[in-house]
């Protein structure tokens, strides 16, 4: 989903979502409560290194912050699981997402946790992520992604 990036007006504050993780990142902009855009991006590509896939997350973060001019990012964290590889390579993307969009940008870029995303975006902390996802669903498109899902109730909780 895809609106123009065009300037925005002086009292509407444009946030932008990001659910990293190490298969797939959900991208997502937010204005006066309008999802403007949403995408998800690729993690670690096959045949590709850990770095080498880093770095174009980096890059492609830092473009569509340059591209949408978010006043705000927020970027979910990690959450603790039983299997520290995968927390590592979270915790990568986490970074190279936070160095994308804090990078020859104006935004304020900040990290979050789920449950306060949910809290704050969509008024319950306590939702399940399926909740969360059919929630958003039901206010947007039915088309959303779940990490596009995760990526939304961020800006919206930045808002």
């Amino acid at each position: 989903m895809d609106r123009s990036p065009e300037a925005h007006p002086a009292a509407a504050m444009r946030t932008m979502g990001i659910d990293p993780s190490s298969t797939k990142i959900g991208i997502a902009v937010v204005e006066e409560g309008r999802v403007l855009h949403y995408e998800t991006l690729p993690g670690v590509r096959k045949g590709t290194s850990l770095a080498r896939s880093l770095s174009e997350v980096q890059s492609e973060v830092a473009k569509l912050c340059r591209l949408w001019k978010p006043e705000r990012v927020a970027i979910e964290q990690v959450s603790v699981t039983f299997n520290m590889n995968s927390v590592r390579k979270i915790a990568y993307f986490e970074a190279a997402c936070m160095m994308g969009a804090a990078v020859r940008t104006k935004s304020d870029v900040r990290s979050m946790k789920t449950t306060s995303a949910r809290k704050q975006g969509l008024g319950n902390g306590g939702l399940s992520k399926d909740q969360a996802v059919a929630r958003v669903r039901e206010m947007f498109s039915d088309d959303i992604s779940g990490d596009e899902a995760d990526a939304i109730v961020l800006a919206l909780a930045v808002a």
